[in-house]
């Protein structure tokens, strides 16, 4: 099992969507495909995977209308990603390490070739060796959400979306009589079943298999293979629930554990006198050591001499790494690697609490590298021995988190903010104006003839006159304010050192000027006006409906006084106001 790779795990298709795509188009091909997740791109780079548990999470947070939603929303990122010939054991544990159970398989060309799950690779790691010594209660989960079968499948899915549990327990005086997983859930959202009217007992899995808490893992593991299920539920002697055995995490207890399990397993063999077994289990053991869950590992004595390092670590730290055993490990600092006093600091706070964390980058741009990195201090009997240096590469992670994040609050097309950030920003707004008293606009902005456009040279044409647009708007606001786009031609502005309606027209002028001058789109001169609508907080309303609603009524009254006359003429119009308002009221 050791020479076990990632690829013997792979599948024989990549199922993926563009990240233009909807979650309900994204949802239909993982059910089409059978899939429990789904690859989404962004031309070809691989963003991350949309899984039943990020489905799950999103339903829950969006009710039915989540199917509506971009893929982003829905997206878990970054793609944690192995190499096809890379040991299963690694993949596993490296999986564990980043609490995920989907991981993205590279190819010999770095390209993404397909996705491989933990229980897709635990049959491969070869931990049959050390069930034997290992009864279900040592690696069963504890945390198992039980609720009664009468609890609505909307609560289900709360529970789902919100706990660390891959399923819910449904149990009548404490035993078991059904369950519901994340690949039921996904089946009922598929069905567009009514969440709240349906209960957990009409489309839990019944009934559940069940295994005793002082069964040995050999037989249980059979069990859960015979029946081809991924989990079976611990009871006692009085058949009431107990914990959950799942394959990964027999695996993933065992691993936590390997070296505690592994070595207690070579002392029992050893007392036997069955040399063989012994060499094959320490071959595991120093194994696992070396590439323990695809992390550096650097340990040092008291005095901070190097007494080893595996590969991983010379993969991270470089050809400094090279001849280092015996050596100082404070030579990393010198070479400018860690600054002194970071160095000093980070020992003093290990002393105290035992382990200090950090993050370093290699590499002075922003290409660098990104390290997240933990000390730990060893004693024996209360004496400080030594230290263990882990390093783990996060470069990928952190890059993808910063493309998806830009992408989840920001138009595809020009790089503005959408509608989500401008209304997160407005609510920021509303609050601060709420503190200090202290007003701001907002103005919306629709184009005029940009249908036109559209039909008469084409959509990528109009694509590139919004871009175009999109930049002369962003220019022409201060530092400080806000201009999105809100979907199609419609622009949206937050301005929040415009506070009366003098300043917000002043704005409002100052956007539709720079619409003035024409556009060359494609060779082609165009011509295109606006029409734009000003509210201004809190005259023309104190919440954010309210004014979005005021700012669009007034840019369709300016719509229509423009229609009278064709042609680009450029207009606005401020708010009429709320229609009754205190006495007291400003403004």
């Amino acid at each position: 099992m050791l020479d076990c790779l990632v690829g013997d795990a792979l599948g024989p298709r990549l199922v993926q969507v563009p990240v233009t795509a909807t979650v309900g188009e994204a949802f239909g091909v993982m059910r089409g495909a059978a899939s429990s997740w789904v690859l989404v791109r962004h031309a070809d780079m691989p963003l991350g995977l949309v899984t039943q548990r990020s489905l799950i999470r999103l339903a829950a947070r969006a009710g039915n209308g989540f199917r509506d939603r971009p893929v982003s929303e829905a997206v878990v990122f970054p793609p944690v990603t192995v190499r096809a010939d890379q040991p299963a054991r690694e993949a596993f544990g490296l999986a564990i390490a980043q609490d995920v159970r989907h991981l993205a398989v590279l190819g010999t060309d770095n390209t993404v070739i397909g996705v491989v799950t933990q229980d897709d690779l635990a049959p491969l790691l070869g931990f049959e060796y050390f069930l034997e010594f290992v009864p279900v209660s040592a690696v069963m989960s504890v945390v198992v959400y039980a609720v009664p079968p009468e609890t609505s499948a909307a609560e289900v899915l709360s529970i789902l979306a919100g706990k660390p549990v891959c399923c819910v327990l449904a149990v009548r005086g404490r035993k078991p009589v059904g369950l519901l997983t994340e690949d039921g859930c996904a089946r009922l959202l598929a069905a567009g079943r009514d969440l709240q009217a349906t209960s957990l007992e009409e489309v839990m899995s019944s009934p559940v298999i069940r295994v005793r808490a002082g069964t040995m893992l050999p037989r249980a593991v059979a069990l859960m293979r015979k029946r081809g299920i991924r989990r079976l539920v611990v009871v006692d002697g009085q058949g009431q629930a107990r914990g959950l055995l799942t394959t990964a995490g027999v695996v993933k207890s065992l691993g936590g554990r390997c070296l505690e399990s592994m070595e207690a397993a070579v002392r029992r063999l050893a007392d036997k006198g069955d040399q063989t077994e012994v060499r094959v289990r320490k071959r595991y053991l120093e194994h696992i050591l070396h590439t323990a869950i695809d992390m550096g590992i650097v340990a040092t004595d008291a005095e901070f001499r190097i007494t080893y390092a595996n590969e991983a670590a010379r993969q991270i730290l470089g050809p400094q790494l090279d001849g280092a055993l015996g050596r100082d490990a404070r030579v990393f600092h010198a070479r400018g690697r860690i600054k002194a006093a970071a160095f000093y600091k980070c020992l003093a706070e290990v002393r105290t609490s035992g382990s200090h964390s950090f993050k370093l980058q290699l590499g002075e741009d922003d290409k660098g590298r990104i390290i997240s990195a933990r000390v730990v201090a060893l004693k024996d009997d209360g004496a400080l021995v030594g230290y263990v240096l882990t390093l783990r590469d996060i470069t990928v992670r952190v890059r993808t988190e910063e493309i998806i994040r830009r992408m989840a609050f920001h138009d595809m097309l020009t790089g503005l903010p959408n509608r989500y950030l401008f209304m997160e920003r407005l609510d920021r707004e509303l609050a601060r104006t709420r503190r200090k008293k202290k007003g701001f606009s907002i103005l919306v902005l629709d184009l005029d003839g940009f249908k036109q456009v559209n039909d008469r040279l084409g959509h990528p044409a109009g694509d590139k006159l919004l871009c175009a647009v999109a930049e002369r708007l962003r220019d022409a606001l201060r530092e400080g304010d806000t201009v999105a786009r809100m979907g199609g031609d419609e622009f949206t502005f937050l301005a929040p050192e415009a506070d009366s309606a003098a300043a917000a027209e002043r704005v409002a002028g100052k956007i539709l000027a720079t619409l003035a001058a024409p556009f060359v789109i494609d060779g082609q001169t165009l011509t295109i006006g606006g029409s734009l609508g000003v509210a201004v907080a809190p005259d023309h309303g104190s919440d954010a409906e309210t004014l979005l609603k005021q700012a669009d009524d007034a840019m369709y009254e300016a719509k229509a006084a423009g229609s009278v006359k064709p042609g680009p003429t450029t207009r606005f119009r401020l708010a009429r106001g709320l229609p009754e308002r205190p006495a007291g009221h400003r403004g």
